[in-house]
């Protein structure tokens, strides 16, 4: 089959979703015919590393119909089977121009279920048991051809030297690392708090651990606010700051360093394929929440994001069961879960499975109108 991925960059581009494109397109273009199209404000740098042919055409919402007549082209110019974009603004952009026999595929790449407006998709990719339980019991979806394909990424592989340098510069002997990789923003800021609390809870039950906050400082006021939590909880010698771009950048390198791993999405799936203990983000709660057999699902259902919540939890009990985990007296496999579930090589079967699924449908105007003004007004 002949692929032709799209995608907007409003931003910085290295969320999570430019990643998961990336590794989606490489692994599919081992049997396919792949291209992918950057649309938006600058090209990603996560998708520009990408080995696969790229096109950037500039976007910044007011110039829709420009970049549409240059998306039309290189449509004309590839001749695809599929084309397939993987946030909104985008499939704004392709719908208008994809006629049949071309199919047009959509992916909600995990995230909360829409509030507003979403567009009237009829061929859907979504990444969480959460957003296809939302869409399989919408009217506006019924009939639409949803699928669940959980995100995926490729096995990690440890940097010796740099996970070398890292415990040397740090000073790291024998005490167990908790490790959170992640921008210090207010996004993020929960997760980065319960790893505070956390680590001075065992601290002060006599257990010898440190917790590293591994990511580039987005918003100084959110540091100041963990370093006061900091305080507040007397854990300066427990939480090491790492932004250094050469730890930063590929940071999922230095997972071998971590008895633990604070995680949530690509960052949970990746600290799975090196069978990691998981600890999840609480969505209410002041502790990460230790990934077990029995809760594994519904961490799994919110697509292991910072909304999840398990029933029945205790915190005491959660908190005995992480010590005992990194003491090695409790036990989980989670590379279970990354074969099962994470590993980019079932999107090799899963992905043309959906395509030829598809079927080229009439185009709806009224919802194409309405996702054109959508996407330019996401631009502001």
């Amino acid at each position: 089959m002949k692929l032709l991925f799209c995608i907007t960059a409003l931003g910085h581009g290295k969320g999570g979703h430019f990643f998961s494109l990336r590794t989606i397109v490489e692994t599919l273009s081992a049997d396919h015919d792949v291209m992918v199209v950057n649309l938006g404000r600058s090209l990603s740098p996560v998708v520009a590393e990408g080995k696969y042919p790229l096109k950037y055409i500039p976007y910044h919402g007011w110039d829709y119909l420009v970049a549409t007549a240059k998306f039309a082209s290189l449509v004309r110019a590839f001749h695809p089977d599929v084309v397939h974009a993987f946030d909104v603004p985008a499939f704004g952009v392709a719908r208008a121009v994809v006629k049949a026999p071309i199919k047009l595929a959509l992916t909600q790449c995990g995230g909360p279920n829409p509030r507003k407006y979403y567009p009237a998709a009829q061929d859907l990719i979504l990444f969480s048991q959460e957003n296809f339980d939302f869409f399989s019991r919408h009217k506006r979806w019924r009939g639409a051809h949803l699928a669940l394909v959980p995100n995926r990424v490729q096995p990690v592989q440890g940097d010796v030297d740099r996970v070398e340098k890292l415990r040397q510069k740090h000073a790291l002997g024998q005490e167990k690392i908790i490790l959170r990789i992640s921008r210090i923003c207010r996004h993020y800021q929960s997760s980065c708090a319960q790893g505070i609390n956390l680590v001075a809870k065992l601290a002060a039950e006599g257990m010898a651990v440190r917790l590293l906050l591994l990511g580039v400082v987005q918003s100084p006021e959110v540091k100041a606010d963990l370093q006061a939590l900091i305080a507040s909880r007397q854990a300066e010698n427990l939480v090491i700051w790492e932004d250094d771009k050469s730890f930063t950048d590929n940071a999922a390198e230095l997972l071998p360093l971590a008895d633990a791993v604070i995680g949530s999405g690509r960052g949970f799936m990746e600290a799975a394929s090196m069978n990691k203990l998981l600890l999840a983000i609480s969505a209410a709660g002041d502790y990460p929440i230790g990934v077990t057999e029995a809760n594994f699902a519904e961490v799994f259902a919110t697509n292991c994001s910072p909304r999840s919540q398990v029933s029945n939890y205790a915190e005491e009990a959660n908190l005995k069961w992480i010590a005992s985990a990194l003491q090695g007296v409790a036990t989980v496999n989670s590379r279970q879960w990354f074969d099962a579930y994470f590993s980019a090589e079932r999107v090799r079967v899963l992905y043309p499975e959906f395509y030829r699924a598809c079927t080229p449908r009439r185009r709806d105007c009224l919802d194409t109108f309405c996702n054109a003004l959508y996407a330019a007004w996401g631009f502001k």
